[in-house]
């Protein structure tokens, strides 16, 4: 293999690596919220990580509220509060698939 093919492919491998690493980051709230899911059945986005004063809960986004499951946060009060949020990403593979 040339040095220019191996280049090429570090290149790819690096690439592929830092989408994979991006995928996973958690996205500042000023950057906005999770899209909504693509059913009209459903008004709210996909579950996802929030970051809620300082720990992590699962919740989604409605219209202007962050949902955590087994609690609520309103936007004028508690959003303030919601730093990050980040999409919930299983492993690859196994048996349920």
């Amino acid at each position: 293999m040339s040095e220019y093919e191996l280049g090429n492919r570090l290149t790819k491998q690096i690439a592929k690596l830092q989408a994979e690493i991006e995928q996973h980051r958690w996205i500042p709230v000023v950057e906005g919220p999770p899209e909504y899911i693509d059913d009209p059945t459903i008004l709210h986005s996909d579950d996802v990580w929030i970051m809620f004063s300082g720990k992590a809960y699962v919740g989604y986004y409605d219209e202007g509220y962050w949902i955590i499951y087994g609690s609520y946060c309103e936007k004028e009060e508690d959003t303030k509060n919601v730093t990050h949020w980040k999409p919930i990403i299983l492993p690859k593979g196994g048996n349920d698939e």
